[in-house]
């Protein structure tokens, strides 16, 4: 009997044993408190380890190998392996018990663990050398592989196709983009800033704080859209000003933009704002493509989001529709306040309250026409064009300038000068050229920061007796009064915002087209909600493709679903303005796109 009974004792042994139920069935033979340990360490080592070297890397290997070292600790780690045995066997009891209930094969799973368990040294002896091959690996590859995973979620995040994913974000933040000289801070906030971090930021900190502001009720109104504003935020060495101002001149007109809206207590639909900053004119090539990714982002984080005033300057806007279309991402409009280049004329879902730099430079070339009688001169008006190639407004204004006077054939002869913006010594060497073709004129396609420097060297290259020579400009020439110390000369530029008074808000031309560029998207909106319609992305674009007003900058138009898809405003009014040499602003002429041009003063040529 008692032979049965130990028979039987051995039978239940030898298959407790073969299920793994035995508790110190293999498990004694195993160190599990050394395996945890080298785990601890090793999460230990990638968490605080940064940045890694290979001096930190031989102090790991040399910490985990070198047992004889750390043997005192290793007794006390050892003292734990009864008490995480005893937790094995219990997890495999309970999950003995409890597989039959799933309709998982016991043998199954208990001849998978056995087979583990014979294997589980060379197992862990290939992990830890995975590991250590890693950790090799690990400091001359991070960066390219974190560099390769970041790409791929950025291009799934961008994806038209993808929703956001919980890797994307919402977009909002501040990153560095490194310039040849210096470190700028782009991206997209909706609160915080400011993005310009040198001494001359107080304007910033003062326009973001106030549409912070405006924020703080409308940005919790449920029936609000939001809009992004982009545009240009930073400084440095090589654009100290320009840039800047531009930027700073369009986030105040969408200040004011928004105050207005939102300060009508009829109005049920409230404007939230969020802010991007792509850098300077010299950035955009880099910044705009990062600064799109975060609005998209955006765009899918945020279900009010409807579109984008911004991307002033022409280089600017054809970086970004260019990379929206791309991306297959043109769900959303753009409407910038300034981008005049031709490039831009028929480009899906973007808009723009300015005219075609081909409808000023016709502005310009009817008012030399008239104003000085050049088909009745004997000899030809020489104009000398300056122009930077590598700039999209510049070429696109001084190519344009050109052809209509080869169209027209106004008796004018003009000849091109090449400069480089914002680099005063590249004046030099045109402005000799000119002087020495005799040029009557200089057609200045460029901005209003060079206009000082170019009046200052043409007066000391010019001979004491001459007269001086008469500048004639585009829209970029936009600010007369601000950048002009120097008045020798009478400058004669087009813009599309009307003169107003001097005490005005909106006598900032930027501050105007922003300010107006913002209404089309209120208009696209009002229209909806007087029709009991939602506000969607499709209804907006629709209604926004139609809208029709009488701005702070003149009549807006547009014409987004005729024939011609255009971007361009229907008839929008240039006008001619003149600065004399007491830095008196005139008005001296308006032109509306097929039609005469009206001249204003009764001295064209002397400004008066």
């Amino acid at each position: 009997m008692a032979d049965e009974q130990q028979a039987e004792q051995l039978k239940v042994h030898i298959k407790e044993k073969e299920m793994g139920t035995t508790p110190h069935a293999t498990l004694s033979r195993t160190n599990w408190a050394r395996y945890l340990l080298l785990i601890t360490i090793t999460v230990a080592f990638f968490l605080l380890n940064q940045p890694f070297n290979f001096a930190s890397i031989f102090l790991f290997i040399m910490l985990v190998l070198g047992t004889p070292v750390f043997e005192f600790l290793y007794q006390y780690i050892d003292t734990l392996n009864p008490m995480l045995e005893k937790g094995i066997v219990r997890t495999n009891s309970l999950l003995l018990k409890w597989l039959p209930r799933v309709r998982i094969d016991t043998q199954a799973y208990s001849d998978v663990v056995n087979s583990i368990r014979r294997r589980f040294k060379r197992i862990a002896l290939i992990v830890v050398m995975m590991i250590f091959v890693g950790e090799l690996l690990y400091p001359a590859t991070h960066s390219f592989l974190s560099s390769k995973l970041a790409s791929l979620n950025d291009t799934l995040c961008v994806s038209p196709n993808m929703p956001l994913q919980p890797t994307c974000g919402s977009g909002l933040g501040v990153e560095s983009l490194s310039t040849d000289n210096a470190m700028i801070a782009i991206g997209l906030i909706n609160e915080g800033g400011p993005f310009d971090h040198s001494a001359l930021n107080s304007k910033e900190k003062e326009v973001e704080t106030l549409i912070f502001q405006q924020n703080a009720t409308a940005c919790m109104n449920p029936n609000r859209i939001t809009l992004a504003i982009v545009t240009m935020l930073s400084r440095t060495v090589d654009d100290v000003t320009l840039s800047a101002q531009v930027g700073l001149d369009e986030l105040h007109g969408v200040y004011l933009a928004q105050k207005d809206y939102n300060s009508v207590k009829e109005q049920q639909t409230k404007l939230c704002l969020i802010i991007g900053n792509i850098g300077t004119r010299l950035t955009t090539t880099q910044a705009v493509p990062l600064v799109l990714q975060r609005l998209i982002r955006y765009s899918k984080y945020d279900t009010t989001f409807r579109g984008v005033v911004g991307f002033p300057f022409s280089g600017a806007a054809q970086v970004a529709t260019e990379t929206l279309q791309a991306w297959g991402q043109t769900g959303f409009p753009v409407v910038s306040p300034s981008a005049s280049s031709d490039q831009l004329n028929n480009v899906k879902n973007f808009y723009r309250v300015v005219s075609p730099n081909m409808v000023q430079s016709e502005a310009m070339v009817q008012f030399l026409q008239q104003a000085y009688h050049t088909p009745q001169q004997t000899a030809p008006t020489k104009i000398a064009v300056f122009f930077d190639s590598e700039d999209s407004y510049s070429s696109s204004l001084h190519r344009d300038f050109m052809e209509n006077v080869a169209n027209d054939k106004p008796n004018i002869l003009t000849f091109p000068e090449s400069y480089q913006i914002e680099n005063p010594a590249s004046l030099d060497a045109p402005l000799n050229d000119a002087l020495g073709q005799k040029a009557d004129f200089i057609f200045f396609a460029g901005y209003a920061y060079d206009l000082d420097a170019l009046e200052g060297k043409l007066q000391a290259f010019e001979a004491s007796n001459a007269a001086p020579l008469p500048i004639l400009g585009g829209d970029g020439l936009y600010d007369l009064t601000r950048y002009i110390d120097n008045t020798y000369s009478i400058v004669y530029s087009t813009v599309y915002a009307s003169p107003l008074k001097t005490d005005d808000p909106f006598v900032v031309a930027h501050a105007i087209l922003a300010y107006d560029a913002t209404t089309t998207y209120f208009k696209a909106v009002d229209e909806l909600v007087s029709r009991a319609k939602g506000l969607t992305q499709e209804n907006v674009n629709a209604s926004l493709a139609t809208i029709s007003f009488t701005g702070k900058s003149g009549s807006i138009t547009f014409q987004g679903n005729m024939n011609t898809n255009s971007s361009n405003p229907l008839g929008k009014p240039i006008y001619v303005l003149c600065t004399d040499r007491n830095h008196n602003l005139q008005q001296a002429a308006q032109f509306v796109p097929g039609q005469h041009i009206a001249f204003l003063l009764q001295d064209i040529p002397h400004c008066s």
